[in-house]
């Protein structure tokens, strides 16, 4: 954690927020062994000390793949919307699929 109590996040949050979902394996594994999905920190600063830092509070493994949608964490739509479903599938056991993927509000 850092000065602020920040970050303090478990092996799952990797997972689930990575570049071309290169994580994929270890997600489903975690998964598989029964990794907290509801375990939430005070936050975590995604890209520290870069131009692109940002602060994502109150943060849980699915809210945190959510961010993946932010323009600075350059994350496919398509890739978090699938993420995401499998994650409240795991967590609620709700087959849900995000509807506005890609996001019709912003195509060009």
């Amino acid at each position: 954690m850092d000065e602020y109590g920040f970050g303090g996040h478990t092996p799952i949050f990797h997972t689930v927020n990575q570049n071309n979902n290169n994580s994929a394996k270890v997600l489903d594994l975690l998964l598989e062994n029964g990794a907290d999905l509801s375990v939430t920190v005070k936050g975590l600063i995604w890209g520290k000390g870069y131009e692109w830092e940002t602060f994502i509070p109150a943060v849980n493994p699915i809210s945190y793949a959510i961010m993946g949608l932010l323009p600075q964490i350059h994350r496919k739509e398509e890739t978090v919307a699938e993420i995401v479903s499998l994650l409240i599938k795991h967590a609620y056991g709700i087959n849900y699929r995000m509807p506005n993927i890609p996001n019709a509000y912003l195509a060009d």
